[in-house]
């Protein structure tokens, strides 16, 4: 279990009361045939009477109209936040459950351990656990164990290290596996910052064993304006690049908004700047074939008539400990591994991955086709 995890898990859950939200948004593709722009997803946030984020509704368009497709829910109290992951069953028209996380929290309001689950259709199944260590008041390492179901105990996996700049911003965070009993090198990823402390350039490098040094692996890099609002974010991979550009409305903040981004599972922002100073209100791809729309206004409504869908991307068998299949009737552009960590790992266009290679642990997957949608999941390798 490596980068997302830790880089989406990171952050401090700190919002203040707001009248007026972010609703909802819609991401859309470019169809160059018709020369329109075309709904891929949606999503509604909803928030609590305290405007911490509850729920989160996720839609898929049928060609026709919006179809429910996921729902994640999120349950707060001094020493526990809890997020549930539920995907939509076509044949019951009903959710059902999917992935838990929970995290902990002391008496100083300091985050202790995560703790993964799975459904297994029956009851939660232990996935895998992250345990933070501090020292001088911040989180200097990250302890990843996953469940071992035949010997029933803890089973050591990765552990990250984090190193911090002068200004207090992580500058450095280094990932070692647990092998035959040791830790050794695996990957890190190197932040490097501007005069005003905001993070302009993320690189990860993996570590070769026979050069016995670190090699680039892939980079992104952040424009930032005065006030911090993140213009634009350009990854570089394998030889490609992808930007993306943020848009925003300058004669409003983003702190008057009860919102998405001030992330409900708590850990994000302590590695990286929280992007948005100002009201974001659209981010689009530099080719101008994606975009995502942040509406303030209105939520998606769903049509009453009809609830059933397809859900086109299916990944199995999930937990793996080999082979993991990709069934879709769409054709598939490229399909994109990332760690727990957000590092991508590994990129295919084929539906029958080889995961032998990677360490046990909790991954996602994206998986986009040649219409511009993509779809992203979870699995778990054994």
């Amino acid at each position: 279990m490596k980068k997302i995890t830790f880089m989406i898990y990171l952050l401090s859950i700190s919002i203040s009361f707001s009248q007026s939200e972010l609703k909802s948004s819609l991401d859309q593709y470019f169809d160059s045939s018709t020369s329109t722009w075309q709904n891929n997803y949606g999503q509604n946030f909803n928030y609590d009477a305290n405007s911490r984020l509850s729920s989160i509704d996720s839609y898929f368009w049928n060609g026709s109209q919006w179809e429910p497709e996921s729902k994640s829910q999120y349950t707060y109290s001094s020493t526990q936040t809890i997020f549930t992951d539920q995907v939509y069953n076509t044949s019951n028209s009903s959710f059902e459950n999917d992935y838990r996380t929970t995290i902990n929290i002391d008496g100083n309001g300091d985050f202790t351990t995560l703790l993964d689950e799975y459904w297994d259709g029956n009851q939660w199944v232990v996935g895998g656990r992250l345990t933070y260590s501090y020292d001088s008041g911040r989180i200097s390492q990250v302890l990843f164990e996953e469940w071992d179901n035949v010997g029933m105990q803890w089973q050591i996996s990765d552990r990250g290290t984090l190193t911090y700049n002068t200004n207090g911003n992580v500058a450095l965070i280094e990932t070692e596996e647990y092998i035959n009993g040791a830790f050794t090198q695996s990957d890190r990823e190197i932040q490097s910052f501007n005069s005003n402390g905001y993070i302009i350039s993320s690189v990860l490098e993996i570590w070769n064993s026979v050069s016995m040094s670190y090699v680039e692996d892939q980079r992104r890099e952040f424009t930032i304006d005065g006030n911090g609002n993140r213009l634009s974010s350009t990854d570089f991979y394998d030889g490609t690049s992808y930007t993306e550009n943020y848009n925003y409305d300058f004669t409003e903040l983003m702190s008057d908004y009860a919102n998405p981004f001030v992330n409900a599972e708590g850990l994000e922002y302590i590695t990286s700047d929280f992007p948005f100073y100002n009201k974001i209100t659209s981010v689009t791809s530099n080719s101008n074939t994606n975009r995502i729309l942040y509406n303030y206004e209105d939520r998606i409504a769903l049509s009453t008539d009809d609830l059933e869908i397809q859900n086109d991307v299916k990944i199995f068998p999930n937990p793996t400990s080999s082979v993991l299949n990709i069934q879709t009737n769409k054709i598939i552009d490229v399909i994109e591994i990332y760690d727990v960590f957000g590092k991508r790992i590994s990129q295919t266009n084929q539906k029958t991955i080889n995961t032998s290679h990677l360490s046990s642990g909790i991954y996602m997957i994206k998986i986009s086709n040649i219409e511009g949608q993509s779809e992203t999941k979870k699995f778990i390798k054994h």
